[in-house]
């Protein structure tokens, strides 16, 4: 049981008299079930809030406020969204064009800089600003994926993992878990016990299971090998599935987000912006370039240079024609039409037409 460790579960047979006795109880009926339900979403609840991440003011005395003030920011947040809500259509375009103007501006100073650059350095300008560009918002890109890559891993970790609270501390070491995994007849990949410090300081600590696949974790619940209900001598332990399916989702984005916000330092994002007003600005440069080039290239072939260029440009121009103007049109055709003859009950803005009609 060292501090924190991620250890295999070990593989010795079980001892004829094992130290840590668990007992499952199934959800009892009527009344004495719903209270035993509501007493674990409580706990669960507050266990989530607990474990928030700290907006760094002092918390209130009396556990009863915090979720009273969270329940007013929610309602608030309703209030909110009805303003949002009732603004003119006018003002969202205001914000979008305001956005638009004030990108335009320092792309334009941009552009002036940019200007005065290439007119006394000329190519060897071009070239270098191209290197900068480079080096900055293409890599946040490639960053950008593999953040996320990384992410999805975590979860792929996370959602393998059963949680119980509330164990008490003298079971929570590697050989007393194991034990009760085999009498459950538990097929973990590893057990992630509290450091022994932990252990020491406080009467229940947390243990993680880690199952082979998610498969196995759902398995285990369905056979009622785990409950949501546990007694460890005497204790009520509560089990969960670390993370679900929702909250997958949302800690996918909460972990991608928490690396940008803590290992990507906030002066690379002043640095980030700038590369893109330089690649805004570059940019009508590197097009009169290639056009120059590609112009070059058609008169130095001639007539061959000549019918390549035409047949390249007709080609180009017929499949813009079709595949954007003409698929997207019928997609949306399409989409109205299937509006128009509603069958989901659901969806139906009165009775259905054939039902009128054979009325």
């Amino acid at each position: 049981g060292g501090a924190g460790a991620l250890m295999p579960a070990p593989a010795r047979p079980a001892p004829a008299s094992p130290p840590l006795q668990a007992s499952t109880r199934k959800a009892a009926p009527g009344l004495r079930g719903v209270l035993g339900s509501v007493e674990w979403l409580y706990a669960d609840a507050t266990h989530i809030v607990d474990s928030m991440l700290p907006s760094g003011r002092e918390l209130f005395a009396q556990q009863e406020f915090e979720w009273a003030d969270m329940l007013e920011a929610g309602a608030k947040a309703s209030d909110l969204s009805a303003y949002l809500s009732g603004m003119p259509t006018w003002f969202w375009m205001f914000v979008i064009v305001l956005v638009y103007n004030l990108v335009n501006i320092a792309e334009a100073l941009m552009e002036t800089w940019m200007d005065a650059v290439i007119f006394n350095f000329g190519t060897p300008a071009i070239c270098l600003l191209l290197v900068t560009v480079c080096m900055t918002w293409p890599v946040f890109i490639w960053y950008l994926i593999q953040t996320f890559a990384y992410a999805r891993q975590v979860l792929a970790w996370h959602t393998r993992i059963v949680q119980m609270y509330g164990v008490p501390a003298s079971f929570c070491t590697q050989e007393d878990i194991a034990t009760f995994c085999r009498a459950q007849k538990l097929d973990v990949a590893s057990i992630i016990t509290p450091p022994e410090d932990q252990r020491k300081t406080s009467e229940t600590c947390t243990v993680e299971l880690v199952f082979h696949t998610i498969q196995d974790l759902q398995l285990a619940f369905k056979k009622e090998l785990l409950t949501p209900h546990l007694k460890f001598g005497g204790n009520k332990v509560r089990v969960r599935p670390k993370m679900g399916t929702n909250a997958a989702m949302v800690e996918w984005w909460i972990v991608s987000a928490e690396y940008m916000n803590e290992s990507v330092p906030e002066r690379y994002w002043f640095r980030a912006s700038l590369s893109c007003l330089i690649t805004m600005s570059l940019m009508k440069h590197v097009t009169s370039g290639v056009v120059w080039t590609w112009v070059t290239l058609q008169n130095s072939c001639g007539v061959i240079g000549w019918l390549f260029t035409k047949g390249a440009m007709s080609l180009s121009l017929l499949v813009m024609l079709f595949f954007v103007g003409y698929h997207a049109f019928m997609e949306i055709r399409d989409a109205h039409k299937e509006m128009k003859h509603e069958t989901r009950a659901h969806r139906l803005a009165g009775v259905p037409k054939k039902a009128a009609t054979s009325a």
